[in-house]
Order: structure tokens, then sequence, then C-alpha cells
């Protein structure tokens, strides 16, 4: 049996390690019970404190580091000793505390009632992970909401997402070919999504997915990213080409295939409103297909597809469009009634081929047949 302490006025002064320098200037002190037995260290009661964070633990760990059991607690008044631990942003305000225990085994983790919060933020996760591909021994289910999902992320440097409330949560499970997740839900505000995704690995990895929503708001979003394309200055092709002649790449995706189906209610782009979007894509060996897509919105409705597969070293593609009483508005005023615009409705057809998709357009050839009015 060894009991060990040590305490001192600044943890960065005692070696020149990064971690130890984030923390140069916090007080802290550390006391532990270590005993060996058979090939397992158990380090009982330990209590350790860095600045205003307190932990405590229990722990057991094998010879070779193979398998061990973690059981914590950690308090601090706020989060800002974590945000200095991890070398991120500053997270959200608020008391933060954490808890639960962590059993590492070999190719798995198992998290047995893991829960953390920060001010109003809660995480939570329960179950076992594996490491291992092709093993049906996964059963995660995980959890977090908040009321302010961009202060929480622009902690990890990540600024895309509005100030609005939030909640995330699913279940993660093996399959004998992968795995799946089940349950999926989330809302950010008023707007929604759920869905299943799963991987199978038993061949090519193929992944599939389904998403829905009845509400999904992303005004804010792309008033975002033209705010960002605003500021990064123009950066339009300098040939001036409408469409891009670099060649088609689908690089990492070669290596495997995807099947993805969508559907949303109502989807909010600023001042248009779809309120029944459906698509469907297929990305195999290289061949993408994208259809049938549906849109029914304030500005009219829209039915196509879009094959776009391999050909003698090029790609050959075919597009179809079908469009109703649409209403585009070239300059269109804010506030601007739709209805008072002129409709525009009728049937695209076209094929082209290139390794590009300025190639691909410039071959298009096929039939275009358009009614204004």
């Amino acid at each position: 049996d060894l009991d060990v302490s040590a305490n001192g006025p600044d943890l960065g002064s005692l070696a020149n390690f990064e971690l130890l320098q984030r923390l140069s200037g916090q007080a802290f002190a550390v006391a532990a019970k270590i005993r060996h037995s058979g090939d397992t260290y158990e380090c009982e009661s330990v209590e350790a404190s860095i600045g205003q964070l307190n932990a405590f633990l229990n722990a057991t760990i094998s010879d070779d580091a193979s398998a061990a059991t973690i059981a914590f607690r950690g308090t601090a008044p706020d989060a800002r000793p974590v945000s200095t631990l991890l070398g991120i942003g500053q997270l959200p305000e608020g008391a933060f505390s954490a808890e639960g225990s962590v059993e590492m085994r070999p190719g798995e983790f198992e998290f047995r009632d893991n829960r953390m919060q920060i001010g109003g933020h809660r995480f939570g996760a329960d179950g076992v992970l594996s490491a291992t591909p092709l093993r049906n021994d996964s059963d995660l289910r995980f959890s977090a909401e908040g009321p302010d999902l961009k202060q929480l992320l622009t902690a990890f440097g990540i600024q895309s997402f509005p100030a609005k409330p939030f909640t995330v949560g699913g279940e993660f499970r093996g399959t004998p070919s992968g795995f799946a997740m089940r349950d999926f839900a989330a809302t950010i505000g008023d707007s929604n999504v759920a869905g299943v995704f799963t991987a199978d690995f038993t061949g090519k990895p193929t992944f599939t997915g389904t998403l829905s929503s009845t509400y999904l708001d992303l005004s804010e979003r792309l008033a975002a990213a033209a705010e960002e394309q605003e500021e990064a200055g123009d950066e339009s092709d300098p040939d001036g080409l409408v469409f891009p002649d670099e060649p088609i790449d689908f690089g990492p995706l070669e290596t495997a295939d995807a099947k993805v189906e969508v559907r949303v209610d109502q989807l909010v782009l600023n001042e248009l409103t779809i309120n029944d979007l459906v698509l469907n894509a297929e990305l195999i060996d290289r061949n993408l297909s994208v259809g049938p897509v549906a849109v029914r919105s304030n500005r009219g409705n829209l039915d196509g597809s879009l094959e776009l597969r391999p050909s003698n070293g090029d790609y050959a593609m075919h597009a179809a469009l079908e469009i109703d009483n649409v209403r585009l508005g070239l300059a269109r005023r804010e506030g601007q009634d739709l209805s008072l615009l002129p409709a525009l409705s009728g049937k695209v057809d076209v094929r082209g081929s290139g390794q590009s998709p300025h190639q691909i357009m410039a071959s298009s050839n096929g039939t275009i047949r358009l009614r204004q009015g």
C-alpha cells in the first residue's frame, strides 16, 4: 500500500509540458491511496484540485493497461478550468459538474450513467461502444441539450449554428455487419430532424440514411454563409465560367457506397418556403443518381432527377426537370407579392458528357420547353 500526496502554488512550474503550461499559475493538490493486487493497480479515494476544479475518483488498472475501470466526479463553480485543461475556447457560463464511470476493455468501452452539466447545458452517455468492426455488442445511448448551441460550439471554433436552444439524442447499436444509429432526433429552436443511419462493412462499405423533418429553417445559416462569402471577397472563377472547368473527382467517395432519403414537410430558405421536399440520392461505384426530387413551394412546384455516370473516361449526365407555376423573380424586392410575378412552366430534358461540369454543360443536347404566363 502506498499513500501519495502533493500540492503546490503553481502546477505549470512542475515541468515544461504543454498540458501543465496551460495550467500555469493554478494551485494544485492531490492525495491518493495506491495498492497493487495480483495483476491490477487500485487507486482509491483519489482527491485532486486544480484551481477551483475539484475531482474525486476510484480506479483499477491492469498491469499492461489493457483494461481499466474509472469512477469519477468533478465540480467547479464555472467551466473556465475545464476550458483551460482542454485547451479550447470559453465554454458556456455556469457551474460545472460531471460524474459517472467508464470501463475500458480490449476493443470496447462501457459508459455507465455518465452525466455532465455546464450551466444549463446537459450531456449524457450510457452503454457500450465497440471499437472493433463487425461486432454486435455496441449499445450506446447519448443525449445533449442546452439553451444556446452557438455559445457551446464557439468554444470548439464552430461558428455556423444559431444561438438557439437545442436537443440531440440517439442510440448507437452494433450489428453483425457494422453499426446502426437508431432513434436519432435533434432540434434547434423550432427546427427538428429525425433519422436512422446504418453502415455495412461486410464488403465495400455501404452507408444508408433516412432523414425527416416537420419544420426546418435554414435562413440564419444561409445569411451567415452569405456574410462569410462577402467577407472572404470575390472568389469567383477568374475565367468567368458559370460552370467550373475543374475535372469531376469523387475521390474518397469511391471507397464507399451511399444511399440517402430526405423528406421535409416545411423548409424555410430566407423568403422561399418549401412546403414539401422529397429527395433521394445514391452513389454506387461512382454512379451518382439524385431523384426523384419533388419540391412544392410558395414559388411553384418542381420535379426532377439527375444521373452522373462514368463513360469512356468521361462522365455522362442526364438531367430531367419539370416545373409548374414557378415564380423566380430576377430582381426580387423584399416584401414583393409572389403572385404578381409571371409564372413559368415547362419541361427540360438534357444529356451531356465530359470530364468537368463546364465540358458537360457545353456538350449538352436535348429539349427545353418553357411557357411563361
